[in-house]
């Protein structure tokens, strides 16, 4: 398999947690890695104009 230089997860940590408050985990077992990423929900409403820019 490729290996490569690690960065991502530590993008997807910093993304996720620090910037939206989620979290990031990760469970590994020989064969088997499973990442589960949650975030909060929020609602929020904004206007949409009612016709799309020509």
């Amino acid at each position: 398999m490729g290996e490569g230089t690690g960065l991502g997860l530590a993008t997807a940590f910093r993304i996720v947690e620090t910037r939206h408050g989620g979290s990031l985990t990760v469970e590994s077992v020989p064969g088997n890695t499973t990442f589960s990423v949650w975030l909060p929900f929020r609602s929020t409403t904004i206007d949409l104009p009612d016709e799309p820019p020509s």
